[in-house]
């Protein structure tokens, strides 16, 4: 199992710009068994979920939309995803990331690589509660 990185992946998103983003994943045997985006160095994150954005004071980088295939769960996948983003990061700006509040096991694989809680968001009918 490795870790593999592939920049400048290149999205376009309707209504909201242009992105380049990084997709971090892990593969066995050529098969992606786990995943997660990152959008570097940005002030703006637009949340498909709520159809709104989250503004930033200063320059963050957004982690997303991770994944592990069930079969290879609970095997450290997630952790050793997030770890490489943080080693590539390399303190150059501050990371985010976002969870939902009902995921226990990823929720506890954040805290153990060394992210912070901050606040909960919560939205109705696209209303952002910070």
């Amino acid at each position: 199992l490795a870790n593999y990185v592939c920049d400048d992946v290149f999205l376009e998103m309707p209504s909201v710009g242009l992105s380049w983003d990084k997709f971090y994943f892990r593969h066995d045997n050529n098969i992606i068994i786990g995943y997660g985006w990152k959008v570097p160095n940005t002030q703006i994150n637009y949340i498909w979920e709520i159809a709104n954005s989250i503004h930033f004071q200063q320059p963050v980088d957004v982690l997303y939309d991770f994944y592990v295939n069930p079969n290879y769960r609970r095997k450290g996948i997630y952790k050793s995803i997030l770890h490489y983003i943080i080693n590539d990061n390399a303190g150059k700006t501050v990371m985010v990331i976002y969870a939902n509040t009902l995921n226990l096991p990823s929720n506890k694989a954040i805290k153990d690589c060394g992210f912070h809680y901050i606040h909960t968001i919560s939205f109705t009918n696209n209303v952002i509660t910070i």
